[in-house]
C-alpha cells in the first residue's frame, strides 16, 4: 500500500466497483487489495434503486402543491376601509350569532375580514347601543365605582392567596418537609395590570372595555399628573424617544405620571417649538 493515500471527498464521487472500496474513495495509481471484512461489507450492501429520488420528488411536489392550493382557498386579511356591503354584511351576521356571538363564527360570512376586525367594526363604529364621544359625570362615577370594586376583588384574592400560602407553610414545616416559597404580599404588586376591564365596563352601559380602560388613564386615574411640563420630565420624555422612537407605550413608561397622548401632545409642542428655532436642544424625530 506504499504511495496510495486514502482520501474522503467531501464532494461524493459517481462509485463503481473499481474505486469504492471499505466505504472510502481510493486515488491513486493502483487499488489495494481489500480486506475480507470491507469486501464482505461491500458484497452485501443493498444498490439503492435509482428510482428512488425520482420517486420523493414528485411527492413533494405533489404535497407542496396541495398545500398552497389549500391556502390559497382562504380568504387574505384585508386592513382597508371596510365599505357598505361588508358592513351590512357584517350587521347581517350579527343578527345571526348575537352581539355576544363567537366572533370567529360572525367572520366567516365577512369574506376578507378576520374576527378582531368584525369585533372592532362593530363595537366601535356599527353598534348603536355604544356611546361613542364625551363622558358624562355619571359614567365617569360608575366607571370609578366599577374600578374601585374590581380593585377591591384583586385585593381580596391576593390577601386569600396570602392566606392559603401561609397555612401550607405551616402545614409543610409542621411535616418536616421545606416550606414552599414565600408569595408577594397582598398590598405590594401592581394590581392595575390583572384588572377585569371586561367586568368593569359592565357596569358601564353602552361603553366599552376599550373605552373604560382609556376614559381612566387618560382622564380618571389619580395617578395622572395634570398641567405644565417640568424640565426633568422633558428629559426623560427626550431620553424616552431616543431610547424606543415614537413607541409611546414604552415612551410614556419612562415617564412616570404621564399618559401616552400626553407624552406625545408634548414631543409635538417640543418639535414645532425646535422648528421655529425657539429651543436649540437637539430633538429625537
Amino acid at each position: 500500500m506504499s504511495g496510495i493515500v486514502p482520501e474522503r471527498f467531501a464532494t461524493p464521487l459517481a462509485p463503481s466497483p473499481q474505486q469504492f472500496v471499505g466505504g472510502i474513495y481510493w486515488a491513486g495509481p493502483s487499488l489495494p487489495a481489500p480486506s475480507k471484512r470491507a469486501s464482505k461489507r461491500y458484497r452485501t450492501r443493498k444498490a439503492k434503486p435509482a428510482t428512488q429520488n425520482a420517486d420523493l420528488a414528485p411527492s413533494l411536489d405533489e404535497a407542496l402543491t396541495s398545500q398552497l392550493a389549500s391556502s390559497s382557498d382562504k380568504p387574505a386579511s384585508s386592513y382597508n376601509k371596510w365599505t357598505l356591503e361588508e358592513d351590512e354584511m357584517l350587521r347581517n351576521a350579527v343578527a345571526v350569532y348575537g352581539e355576544h356571538g363567537r366572533w370567529s363564527h360572525i367572520a366567516k360570512l365577512v369574506p376578507s375580514r378576520t374576527p378582531i376586525q368584525c369585533s372592532t367594526r362593530w363595537n366601535g363604529a356599527l353598534n348603536a347601543k355604544i356611546h361613542k364621544g364625551k363622558w358624562s359625570k355619571e359614567e365617569d362615577h360608575k366607571l370609578l365605582r366599577g374600578y374601585r370594586a374590581e380593585m377591591s376583588r384583586l385585593r381580596r384574592l391576593r390577601q386569600s392567596r396570602a392566606a392559603a400560602a401561609a397555612a401550607a407553610a405551616t402545614a409543610a414545616i409542621a411535616a418536616g418537609a421545606p416550606p414552599p416559597a414565600p408569595l408577594v404580599p397582598a398590598d405590594a404588586g401592581d394590581l392595575e395590570s390583572e384588572v377585569n376591564w371586561a367586568g368593569v365596563a359592565e357596569r358601564v352601559p353602552g361603553r366599552t372595555a376599550v373605552q373604560c380602560v382609556a376614559r381612566y388613564r387618560e382622564a380618571l386615574d389619580p395617578g395622572v399628573r395634570k398641567g405644565k411640563w417640568g424640565e426633568d420630565e422633558d428629559a426623560r420624555l427626550l431620553e424616552g424617544l431616543a431610547a424606543h422612537g415614537r413607541c409611546w407605550v414604552k415612551v410614556a413608561g419612562q415617564v412616570r405620571g404621564r399618559t401616552q397622548r400626553q407624552c406625545r401632545t408634548r414631543w409635538l409642542q417640543l418639535r414645532l417649538r425646535h422648528q421655529r428655532g425657539d429651543d436649540d436642544v437637539p430633538l429625537p424625530m
